[in-house]
């Protein structure tokens, strides 16, 4: 957020990119909505995003009336939350790599 690339993408922000890579979602060039504004999931997820052109921080969401208009919306419980503790697991590991200087070469 200090305009340096972080050292880990926090948890379910990384979640949240991951799924839309695994469901094949093309994200550049399309508008973005990020529901919370929280400094560990929701604005590290609106600058994932973003692309600098400008963004607008706006209310909560109605997940009832939201599903008719969106095209993917994750359900609460169980969408983001699992994939988020997959992308701990992947920081701890990307850790022990660091902390070791382990590269593929080195194994």
């Amino acid at each position: 957020m200090t305009g340096r690339e972080p050292l880990f993408i926090p948890c379910a922000s990384r979640g949240c990119i991951e799924l839309l890579h695994r469901y094949s979602v093309e994200i550049i060039g399309k508008k973005a909505v990020v529901i919370g504004r929280s400094n560990i999931t929701g604005l590290p997820t609106s600058l994932l995003l973003q692309d600098n052109k400008g963004s607008h921080v706006t209310g909560d969401v109605c997940y009832e009336e939201a599903i008719v208009k969106a095209s993917l919306l994750t359900p609460v419980p169980g969408g983001v939350g699992p994939v988020t503790i997959s992308m701990l697991l992947c920081n701890t590991v990307e850790a022990a790599k660091r902390a070791y200087q382990w590269t593929e070469k080195s194994s």
